[in-house]
């Protein structure tokens, strides 16, 4: 391609020229140099008028005051860009600019003229807000084109005015890709950063397609999306979408993505159909008749065959907007429409109060431990009792028993026909909430040396150290610890010595991931830890449901947000000296998919989030929450604790 990241100002022509027609020359060996540079002049003639004709609609943004750190983050709080809406002063620019809270806000249009401005509302589902400049009128507003005409790989030019007021500053690419970020945003591979974030993305007439943002499909965190700062993928929100809910967001209205309240059976990527494991009690879902094992076909005529479907279909829409649904239940299709909400309950999880056997080839599930004072304890469940059905609903594994406890609320009772020696009986037990607590301590012995060994994924440079301890055997009974270090710090020697003894009293593996710069773990970190736990749980044939992570130093941070990420590869935190971090936006737990943390503090600190009620957003949120108080949170005896509670991640 000609002409893509090249960034430029429009100055200095004559000089840009010449280096595009170099860059064709060189890429198109087959052509005279004449034709190339003919057809790169042709190229760059058309680009500039795109970005000429558009410019009038795009702003400057200057702001004054606010805070110095955001998130724990230092925000240089410099210029930054926006675009026109309307004619009577609505200006649409990314949240991330506004992340530090000013006092004042200032525009700066194309002719110079300086006005002030308000912020009106934010579209807190992709990164947008929306501002209104004071005693303006008859502002030029860019033509817009729709969404379903934009084709992918035609040209884009990626548009900002951050660096001079009276310039602006533009990047040359194409449309990557449309329905990207769950169906939210279109990417391109033209350069996008805090430089032009808020400013248009226009095709080759000069019509704006879309609105850059920072936006991440990960994670609704303020800085996420930052991280591909001028990687080549970039994101922008379809201009049609912005002006098609125009109205409602000037009125003010801040918008939220929209919630349906149900817990599908399976999140996997592959997994067909969409059958519905667990309805709200309150949920917009429940209101519309939706009930557990409905699968859905079809949202707003879009097909759903799995459950990214579901995904892309949904979070296009916002809280207040109604969407059609049809469902299949046994034979027969029902149609309903669904007003989506903007917060619904939580899932709450309830348990039986037992721990299963780790085995996949027989019927039932064995009872290997039962919880002092648990619902099972007083129903009279025993270890080695094999548990065959729920409300006469069969179970034969794992999933099969979350699954059917889904379908209770809290304080309500099952039966359970149990096996135990040969006789079948009947039992009836009061579900309860999730317990935290920790089982009985381990009392075993480590069986001798560990080993040490390393991988590494092909795709990053990224190595992980692997403490194996004595007596493994990869038969999926033995559970994986991820441990983020000290960026930097990566000493086989130490790691042994400090896990040895607790990974194989506790039947664990501990995997510790380096970080890709000696002085910090980095939000791209993410994605490599998340490989590094599929590979290890592929090689190593571990318990997928004995799995979490946790961390020292700057290691405890990325813990959590590894832990909170949407793929979530792990189910359980260990938080080793740092509360969860309740000011950051919490995961949502499925029957299935579930997260479950654990905090080892100080006496000080547990009497800190005693006074600001962490426990109970934890509660109201929806999760399960370990605190243990330690009079060293990182040392031997917190670090034992962890594996032991890693080791009852898949309690029920």
């Amino acid at each position: 391609m000609l002409s893509r990241h090249l960034t430029t100002h429009f100055k200095d022509l004559g000089a840009f020229a010449l280096v595009l027609v170099a860059a064709s020359y060189a890429l198109l060996p087959q052509l005279s140099f004449g034709q190339a540079a003919s057809d790169s002049l042709e190229v760059w003639s058309l680009m500039r008028k795109a970005a000429e004709k558009v410019a009038p609609s795009v702003v400057q943004i200057e702001t004054l005051g606010g805070l110095e750190r955001v998130e724990g983050n230092y925000y240089a709080a410099g210029p930054s860009t926006g675009t026109i809406l309307s004619e009577d002063g609505l200006i649409v620019t990314s949240a991330y600019a506004l992340l530090h809270q000013p006092t004042t806000i200032l525009v700066r249009f194309a002719n110079g003229e300086r006005r002030a401005a308000e912020k009106i509302a934010t579209d807190h589902a992709r990164g947008l807000v929306l501002l209104r400049a004071s005693n303006v009128s008859e502002l030029p507003v860019a033509e817009m084109i729709r969404e379903d005409r934009i084709l992918v790989g035609q040209w884009a030019v990626a548009i900002g005015r951050t660096f001079q007021p009276d310039q602006i500053n533009t990047n040359v690419g194409i449309v990557s890709a449309k329905d990207r970020v769950l169906g939210k945003v279109l990417q391109t591979d033209a350069k996008v950063s805090p430089n032009n974030y808020g400013g248009p993305l226009v095709d080759a007439q000069g019509r704006v397609m879309g609105v850059l943002c920072a936006i991440s499909p990960r994670s609704n965190e303020a800085f996420a999306g930052v991280d591909w700062y001028d990687s080549g993928i970039g994101f922008a929100v379809p201009m049609s979408d912005i002006m098609a809910r125009l109205q409602r967001w000037s009125l003010p209205e801040d918008l939220y993505p929209g919630k349906l309240g149900i817990s599908p059976a399976s999140t996997e990527q592959f997994s067909s159909p969409v059958t519905v494991a667990k309805v709200g009690v309150k949920s917009p879902a429940k209101e519309a008749g939706i009930e557990v094992d409905d699968i859905i076909t079809s949202v707003d005529g879009r097909p759903i065959r799995r459950f990214p479907d579901l995904q892309h279909a949904l979070n296009r829409r916002y809280a207040g907007e109604v969407v059609d649904i049809i469902l299949r239940r046994g034979e027969e299709l029902y149609r309903t429409q669904v007003k989506l909400a903007k917060t619904i309950e939580p899932l709450r999880l309830i348990w039986i109060g037992i721990l299963p056997e780790a085995r996949s080839n027989e019927k039932g599930v064995v009872i290997k431990y039962v919880f002092p004072g648990s619902p099972a304890e007083l129903a009279g469940l025993q270890v080695g009792d094999s548990i065959r059905q729920i409300d006469e609903r069969d179970v034969d594994n794992y999933q099969d028993i979350a699954l059917s406890l889904a379908r209770f609320e809290l304080n309500e009772s099952c039966r359970l026909t149990v096996e135990r020696s040969g006789t079948t009986r009947e039992v009836e037990v009061r579900l309860a909430a999730l317990s935290s607590d920790l089982p009985e301590p381990n009392s075993g012995e480590a069986a001798g040396e560990a080993t040490v060994e390393q991988f590494q994924l092909e795709q990053f440079p990224n190595a992980c150290d692997v403490v194996i301890p004595a007596g493994f055997e990869p038969n999926g009974k033995f559970g994986m610890l991820v441990w983020l270090g000290i960026p930097g710090q990566h000493d086989q020697p130490t790691l042994k010595n400090d896990w040895e003894q607790i990974a194989g009293k506790n039947r664990v593996v501990i995997i510790s991931p380096h970080s890709s710069e000696d002085r910090r773990w980095t939000p791209a970190d993410i994605e490599i830890v998340n490989g590094m736990i599929q590979r290890a749980l592929q090689d190593y044939q571990l318990d997928p449901r004995k799995t979490a992570v946790a961390g020292e130093g700057a290691g405890r941070n990325l813990a959590w947000r590894v832990a909170s990420d949407d793929s979530r590869p792990v189910q359980g935190v260990g938080m080793m000296g740092l509360p969860v971090p309740v000011n950051r936006p919490l995961p949502e737990n499925q029957p299935i998919k579930r997260l479950l943390a654990a905090c080892w503090l100080s006496d000080t600190q547990m009497q800190q989030i005693e006074g600001n009620d962490v426990k109970a957003q934890l509660t109201n949120a929806g999760l399960p929450t370990t605190f243990l108080v330690s009079d060293d949170p990182q040392g031997e005896p917190s670090r034992d604790e962890l594996a032991a509670w890693l080791m009852t991640l898949d309690r029920l």
